[in-house]
């Protein structure tokens, strides 16, 4: 896919977005601006500032910043960081986005930063002591812009085993790998330079979002359709403070995840790049599982064929949502 296409393919949709982004130029540039999105999580956002804070102490010769984006505010988050921000170990920028979504919030934040690395941890994240270090020693050497997804590792013990990435090999993204298995959202570290070769976070994908799931594999995928390395490391480690308990909240997780995997199906249906052929494998899985009643999870958390319906709906939505963007006048990505 031509590389025109390609940012049309991420970006149609937000034309329009606020003119709020920060012009930086050498001299301004930071070496590292770590971008944490929250909504109404006011107690686990400080335990994450704090970290960062923290992480900033323990590598005192890099220039780093911090930017909190507001997505929704209705609580006490401004408060929180107009305090806290007094006592941090490094610059703060505090941001609002009332347009409802992790994509949205994340784009915001990027508008935001000066740093030359773009890093993104969650508000239920905390950040381990040498992640700034480990990321620096990491992105240092490297000769192309480049994104790096780290360890995150349960933050909670009583929480159940979700959301946590506990490879210990590094990896480098390529077919026929999902996107969705190389790093997650709470621990990637984007290189400005990308957003030049693929533009900005789809911001129909994410939390709080049309698809509730995967603005991250969204990006990932076109970064590798842009040919920009995609690399797992087993260090720069995020400790992930989910929450989640209960098989119920963790099906509805799973379902979430299993739309936006459908919805990125749709999207990239005739793109290349042949994410189009895990269709076909985790249908062949699905109808296996029914067959041979040969299910992969014994807990019970989620089963295949269900998880594909799910998979369908996403890709249903995502090309009625589509349709209807381009009816009523909006500007929308091709697929």
């Amino acid at each position: 896919m031509e590389e025109s296409k390609l940012n049309r393919l991420a970006s149609a949709q937000q034309q329009s977005r606020p003119k709020d982004e920060v012009q930086v130029d050498e001299h301004d540039m930071t070496d590292v601006t770590v971008v944490v999105c929250t909504r109404n999580r006011v107690d686990a956002l400080h335990r994450c500032l704090s970290s960062i804070s923290e992480t900033k102490l323990q590598c005192p010769t890099a220039k780093a910043e911090l930017v909190v984006v507001d997505n929704g505010p209705s609580d006490d988050t401004r408060d929180l960081v107009s305090t806290w921000l007094r006592s941090a170990a490094l610059p703060v920028r505090f941001v609002e986005e009332r347009r409802p979504g992790l994509g949205a919030a994340r784009n915001a934040g990027v508008r935001n930063a000066r740093g030359r690395l773009i890093a993104f941890t969650d508000d239920d994240c905390r950040v381990a002591p040498n992640y700034l270090s480990d990321m620096l020693r990491h992105f240092n050497g490297d000769k192309t812009p480049t994104i790096r997804g780290g360890r995150v590792e349960l933050g909670d013990p009583t929480d159940l085993p979700l959301g946590i990435k506990v490879d210990d090999a590094e990896v480098l993204f390529q077919y026929p790998m999902h996107p969705g298995l190389i790093a997650l959202g709470c621990n990637m570290v984007i290189h400005r330079d990308v957003f030049a070769h693929v533009g900005p976070f789809d911001e129909r994908f994410g939390s709080g979002a049309l698809f509730k799931a995967s603005e991250e594999v969204d990006f990932f995928y076109r970064a590798y359709l842009s040919k920009v390395p995609v690399i797992y490391v087993p260090d720069m480690v995020v400790y992930h403070f989910h929450g989640r308990k209960t098989l119920d909240v963790a099906r509805a997780h799973y379902w979430n995840y299993s739309m936006g995997t459908g919805a990125l199906y749709a999207k990239y249906l005739f793109a290349g790049g042949g994410l189009h052929k895990h269709i076909y494998w985790d249908l062949r899985k699905a109808i296996r599982e029914i067959v041979a009643h040969d299910g992969f999870d014994e807990q019970g958390l989620f089963s295949r064929p269900f998880m594909m319906l799910q998979v369908f709906k996403g890709m249903a939505m995502f090309w009625a949502s589509s349709t209807i963007g381009q009816f009523r006048g909006h500007s929308v990505p091709e697929a």
